[in-house]
């Protein structure tokens, strides 16, 4: 079942020079690998999308917010793959004359297009609502691994991308390799702090730009600032900036928990058992209303695929090893039928009986550790 999140547009956090406080990150543009994925874009591809389009569905990274701006960079590598292309096309037997001309075709837009952005940012976005998973239908989880599916849903982590902007001078690989390094293990490449503004710097020298790139500004997280007095005060700012779960919840949940549990230890990493089967590691287990409550943590509960099914696995645990070698509790101290699911946006409450995601409460709302006491108010009448 998919998740039932609430959607609500979310706002930039505006700093008070004006500008914008967002992130930002290279989005590599890849050519087909093979000749079944070059039947498939023959009439367009993806960099042509973009040539055209004011506005697209296109991979993200799951911790991405609304403003965040993202950068097209045409992959260098594209050239190979074409020449590869072309090499199979022409040694290959049995295929029609009709689909070999369509697909020669194709190829030589291709080389065009390689000519002009080859290797270069060519176009900006700015990403307009929260990131969302691209779910199959019907299919279980185990079903979606096992399946081959086509090699555009591999990455299925989607966003609106809007206000496309193409640059009248693309912004070549050379004039930025220096201090930014195109990942060429992920289609994502986050581009941060300093390196944002340099890069803007050479962006803008060259073309007109949108307002949204002029206003904006990427900057970095001071995790080395956050401790037990500020956590709220600075997080509230940055807490959308977390690229990585491990920093939300060091930096932020960690805190959090031990003002929401009644009493300030907490467990991480919990060990789940069901029928004398081992379930799974629940993020957190927390005390509150006399028995232990499980505490899932998420950069983006819209992007996780099987969030459900990953909760029921920590519901009705008859088990659970707290810390190993430490703490075992039995199936009566464990809350059985709810347990808790945050991310950087919200909380919310989970029932397995019901297979429903409630939201508590936003995030911006929690200002001060007197708001999680309230919220912890609320949380105890619906544990049962």
């Amino acid at each position: 079942m998919a998740c039932k999140f609430p959607v609500e547009p979310l706002k930039w956090v505006l700093g008070e020079d004006g500008k914008m406080n967002v992130q930002a990150f290279l989005n590599n543009v890849s050519f087909p690998k093979n000749l079944e994925e070059l039947d498939y874009y023959k009439d367009e591809f993806d960099v042509e999308t973009l040539q055209y389009a004011e506005w697209a569905e296109w991979t993200t990274p799951k911790w991405a917010v609304p403003g965040d701006i993202v950068l097209f960079f045409h992959a260098k590598t594209a050239i190979q793959q074409i020449s590869r292309l072309e090499t199979e096309l022409k040694n290959l037997k049995q295929i029609s004359t009709a689909k070999r001309n369509k697909l020669e075709g194709a190829l030589r837009r291709a080389r065009k297009l390689y000519r002009m952005y080859g290797g270069k940012i060519f176009a900006i976005g700015k990403i307009a609502e929260q990131p969302f998973y691209d779910a199959h239908p019907f299919m279980s989880e185990e079903e979606e691994q096992e399946r081959n599916i086509h090699f555009r849903t591999n990455r299925r982590i989607f966003a609106k991308v809007d206000e496309i902007f193409l640059l009248e001078k693309p912004i070549d690989i050379s004039e930025f390799s220096d201090f930014i390094f195109v990942s060429r293990q992920s289609a994502i490449t986050p581009v941060v702090g300093s390196d944002f503004d340099r890069l803007k710097k050479i962006i803008c020298a060259k073309n007109e730009i949108p307002d949204y790139l002029k206003k904006s500004r990427a900057i970095p997280l001071p995790l080395q600032k956050i401790n037990p007095e500020n956590w709220l005060d600075v997080t509230q700012e940055y807490r959308r900036l977390f690229a990585l779960e491990i920093q939300f919840r060091r930096f932020y949940v960690d805190y959090f928990l031990k003002v929401l549990g009644q009493q300030k230890t907490f467990y991480a990493e919990c060990e789940c058992y069901q029928q004398g089967r081992r379930t799974g590691f629940a993020d957190n287990a927390i005390k509150i209303g006399g028995k232990w409550c499980f505490v899932e943590v998420k950069l983006n509960g819209h992007a996780e695929p099987h969030l459900h099914d990953q909760l029921k696995k920590y519901c009705h645990a008859e088990r659970v090893i707290l810390q190993k070698g430490e703490r075992t509790l039995t199936q009566e101290k464990v809350w059985q039928n709810t347990m808790l699911v945050i991310d950087t946006e919200d909380f919310y409450i989970y029932s397995v009986s019901s297979d429903q995601l409630t939201l508590l409460e936003s995030l911006d709302k929690i200002k001060t550790e007197s708001n999680i006491k309230a919220l912890q108010k609320r949380i105890l009448p619906l544990l049962n």
